[in-house]
């Protein structure tokens, strides 16, 4: 499998040939690595089989440059004008541009702008659309030749498994029962993949348990759950139930979502959002919702999150004393990863520490997984002085003038003869490990390299899980290839790969987590600060997915509006899992005197408010 495939789409880019005359109007706009973006996207069973070219395309845009500006827009308006007849002119040429774009000239014009090129835009969609299908094809293909996966390519090759005479054989004699938990969290493909598989025998059974309400994922297909649930009920096939029972939340925290949520989760404001289940408490622990009120900041007085976290320390050390417990039994959550280390290093401040869990750590951050891999580097190219200069300095720690000044070829290809050099000693020990190393098969070979590097590098929290991974991939390389150069290629893609270790909590620790991180676990106390912090989306690049179409208008009326639509609606429901996490407490702090939200990025205060 390909954990991250960045460097493997540079090798497939490289490699790549297309005839680029029946797709030119797409080169014009953006280049091949963005478009490959796209493909993630896309399932292999939605490649198509034959290059079809776009539909000619004729450019009208008269009414445009027919516009008549008002008295406001006399001098903006020609301007405008202007430039999209040179853009225009570029764009016949077949010269490379940018997709023509205003925010200016007033509401009537923009309207007429952009009516205007629609019927362009849409050309382009198809145009891209075609092309991002013909590019999953020729990726895939390229992946399979090399003996590579993705997780989209398992889901393909299992249903086309099915296609198979023995597999409809067997399974038509094998009547198989399926619960699928988690199911607001299935994609499309998945589904597709079940209902195919379950349509084998007459005696197959099929169900599913998922809370619509807690699909927080983007890459979850929230639509297609709820349709597939609606059809199965309205065919007979599967009877509904509705659970409402929660045993984490306490009645007093019950009471408060109920009040809230309605306005939240609600298919009557919005069709294509959930709708709120009423809960009934089944737990027996009393409990609370409490909104504390943070003060609006002194004169003088700049940082937000540092006077958020002063007054986070005082409330923390009164609430403790009327609560006894472990700080670990206390957790923070945040909408966004980044809030974390900022709340941490604010805390920190005052004495008070926050274990936070959301933090991505990559490989390459792991000194031991980078060293044993440079070896290997080393043991493909001995002679790659770069790599082991970089070695030499950052694991023995033999200063840059020591290298330079060494009289002869550093390498590990042959042993180095004699000198007066202090590294001579040390090159010719890595020269020997090198020499047995190679010598052994490849699993026990990498044993020995981590038996070496481990006492050289600074211990870290991940290295159990980077060892295993070393391990798991040198084994595999024996059974297969039985190459070090495959070895190392195959360790390379998980160099940007983030590391899952899982940290044990700290008792004297507060927790943090992001609350994407949360689901599924819960604690005594919950606290969410930075209620009322606007909660900001990176900006849109073009062209882009939404709701199964390349979008390549970024400013169309219809497009923003959706796009704030889906996001709105994915918060609300984040809000739902935060709130949800609490076994006895949920305390939200109020720091709305701090933060001032725009419409375009609402907070969950707002949304708490059914803003």
């Amino acid at each position: 499998l390909l954990p991250d495939d960045r460097r493997f789409r540079e090798s497939f880019i490289a490699d790549y040939r297309i005839d680029i005359k029946a797709f030119k109007e797409v080169f014009q706009f953006v280049d091949l690595d963005r478009i490959l973006e796209l493909t993630e996207s896309f399932s292999p069973n939605e490649a198509i089989t034959a290059e079809t070219p776009s539909k000619a395309f004729k450019l009208n845009l008269k009414p445009i440059y027919d516009y008549v500006p008002g008295s406001r827009s006399r001098t903006t308006i020609p301007q405008i004008q202007e430039r999209l007849k040179a853009w225009e002119a570029d764009y016949l040429s077949g010269k490379a541009v940018r997709v023509p774009e205003t925010k200016l000239g007033g509401e009537g014009f923009i309207e007429t702008f952009y009516k205007t090129l629609e019927p362009f835009f849409s050309h382009l969609s198809e145009s891209t659309a075609t092309f991002v299908k013909i590019l999953v094809r020729d990726y895939f293909e390229y992946r399979i030749q090399r003996g590579y996966l993705k997780h989209a390519d398992l889901v393909f090759f299992a249903e086309r498994c099915l296609d198979a005479e023995k597999a409809k054989a067997y399974f038509s004699e094998h009547p198989i029962t399926i619960l699928l938990d988690e199911a607001q969290d299935t994609d499309e493909h998945q589904f597709r993949y079940i209902q195919k598989l379950c349509a084998l025998n007459p005696k197959n059974r099929f169900s599913m348990v998922g809370d619509p309400q807690q699909s927080i994922y983007g890459r979850s297909n929230i639509e297609t759950y709820l349709k597939l649930h609606q059809r199965l009920i309205g065919e007979g096939k599967c009877e509904a139930l509705v659970f409402s029972n929660t045993f984490r939340c306490p009645k007093e925290i019950v009471g408060v979502l109920n009040q809230k949520f309605p306005h939240i989760l609600c298919k009557s404001k919005d069709e294509r959002q959930v709708d709120y289940v009423p809960l009934i408490s089944a737990s027996k622990i009393q409990g609370y919702c409490e909104t504390v009120t943070i003060p609006p900041m002194p004169e003088g007085e700049t940082e937000k999150v540092i006077h958020e976290a002063r007054y986070i320390a005082k409330f923390l050390e009164n609430y403790l004393c009327d609560n006894p417990r472990a700080p670990s039994e206390v957790c923070f959550l945040f909408p966004r990863k980044n809030w974390l280390k900022e709340l941490k290093a604010g805390l920190s401040q005052f004495g008070l520490n926050l274990q936070i869990y959301s933090n991505k750590t990559h490989y390459r951050d792991n000194p031991l997984f980078c060293a044993v891999l440079t070896f290997i580097h080393l043991i493909n190219f001995p002679e790659d002085s770069f790599q082991l200069a970089g070695m030499l300095h950052g694991i023995f720690h033999i200063s840059e003038t020591e290298i330079t000044l060494l009289d002869q070829p550093l390498q590990l290809e042959h042993p180095c003869v004699p000198g007066v050099s202090p590294i001579i000693p040390l090159l010719n020990a890595l020269f020997q490990l090198r020499k047995s190393v190679v010598a052994r098969a490849t699993w026990d070979g990498v044993g020995d390299l981590l038996r070496f590097f481990k006492p050289l590098c600074a211990m870290h929290d991940a290295d159990r899980v980077c060892e295993d991974l070393i391990l798991e991939t040198a084994f595999q390389i024996q059974r297969s290839e039985c190459t070090w150069s495959a070895l190392e290629l195959r360790l390379q893609n998980y160099l940007d790969v983030p590391i899952e270790n899982e940290q044990r909590p700290c008792r004297d620790a507060f927790q943090g987590f992001s609350c994407h991180k949360a689901k599924g676990l819960e604690w005594p106390t919950v606290i969410l600060p930075f209620f009322y912090r606007p909660i900001w989306y990176i900006s849109k690049t073009y062209p882009f997915l939404i709701n199964d179409k390349i979008v390549w208008n970024k400013y169309s009326f219809e497009t923003s509006t959706e796009l704030l639509n889906i996001r709105k609606r994915e918060l609300q429901r984040l809000l739902y899992v935060t709130c949800t996490r609490a076994k006895q407490h949920l305390i939200i702090l109020d720091d709305k005197p701090l933060w001032k939200s725009e419409k375009a990025h609402p907070s969950f205060g707002q949304l708490y408010e059914g803003e």
